[in-house]
């Protein structure tokens, strides 16, 4: 398994820094690099005041991952990449 989290937006600061009030874009990418299926039942991230972290569905909508996470878990497949989105507003403590 691979994870990488990226930030996919600019903030409104000097050379698109973040300043407070901004709202920073979050991707998750977890790729299953191995040879077998795997079950996900568990994703922890650990900046707090994180949004909800949404996956999409193969229509494009989204939906919440945690409660996906915790009804049935999530099937990654080999060689498969999840890609999920989340949220997070910049504050002054920051």
């Amino acid at each position: 398994m691979q994870l990488t989290k990226n930030i996919i937006n600019s903030g409104l600061g000097d050379n698109g820094a973040f300043v407070e009030g901004d709202e920073i874009d979050y991707e998750f990418r977890i790729i299953n690099r191995g040879n077998s299926n795997v079950l996900l039942e568990e994703f922890k991230e650990p900046l707090e005041d994180l949004s909800t972290i949404y996956l999409a569905d193969d229509s494009g909508t989204l939906i919440d991952f945690q409660e996906v996470l915790s009804d049935s878990g999530v099937i990654i497949l080999a060689g498969e990449e999840i890609i999920l989105q989340a949220k997070y507003i910049v504050k002054a403590s920051d």
